[in-house]
């Protein structure tokens, strides 16, 4: 049980079913491995829902990105809760640290108003190296990326990426960070699978599949496989859809 994930769920503004579902999640909250592995079974049971109601109350977290399912063998599920999402309506969703629009306050005659922030930015000098992230604000991921790493990102989308898409993914970067995946990590895996985005499920269910199923290249010259830079958790649960 985790008081973070309890208190998390209390905060979430959503139908009565789907807070008494996600309530029972956050019971069974795995701090060391981040998962919450109950069955449908053990939830119908301490919410008093019926098996119908209790799945498609997770199917409708599951949309709102308030919870992830991870399939890992056979038809076995685990959850992993996604922390940095805060529903604050039934119909809409705003992120607790998400990025705003920066303003500054100048007394008027009548008071106080938000002003739009304007920053004048000098010349470069040409002497200086180029910097790719220039024009961009990473503030709202968990740390800024390599320049190398985000060139070869640039190259795998084929588009510009733009303010918009940085912050769209800023979420999903600081779930997979809690779970000690790097910025530089994620990304790279991105460029391997030729992702133009990124969500944390889809590192997970790679992570996942590499674990079944090693691939030749993921060996060494002595037969073993490589080592990688983030250990892979066990996601094996004994749940059934």
């Amino acid at each position: 049980m985790s008081a973070e994930a309890t208190f998390w769920a209390w905060r979430q503004g959503v139908k009565s079913t789907h807070k008494l579902v996600l309530l029972s999640l956050a019971n069974c909250h795995n701090e060391a491995n981040g998962q919450c592995n109950p069955s449908i079974a053990y939830i119908s049971r301490s919410t008093g829902l019926n098996r119908k109601t209790v799945i498609s109350a997770m199917e409708q977290l599951e949309k709102s990105s308030l919870i992830f399912r991870v399939k890992s063998a056979g038809s076995s599920n685990h959850f992993t809760l996604n922390f940095g999402q805060i529903t604050s309506t039934e119909n809409g969703t705003s992120t607790e640290n998400g990025p705003g629009p920066k303003t500054d306050k100048t007394s008027t005659k009548n008071g106080t108003g938000p002003v739009p922030k304007t920053d004048h930015k000098s010349k470069r000098n040409l002497k200086e190296p180029k910097n790719i992230n220039r024009g961009l604000d990473f503030s709202s991921w968990p740390n800024p990326p390599k320049d190398e790493v985000l060139q070869d990102w640039k190259k795998v989308r084929k588009a510009t990426l733009t303010q918009t898409a940085v912050d769209n993914i800023a979420n999903q970067l600081h779930l997979a960070n809690q779970h000690g995946y790097s910025v530089d990590y994620c990304l790279a895996i991105c460029c391997e699978r030729g992702w133009r985005g990124f969500k944390f499920e889809w590192l997970l269910n790679h992570e996942n599949q590499l674990q079944r199923e090693p691939a030749p290249q993921d060996r060494g010259s002595n037969g073993n496989r490589r080592s990688r830079d983030i250990p892979i958790t066990d996601m094996l649960i004994d749940t059934n859809w």
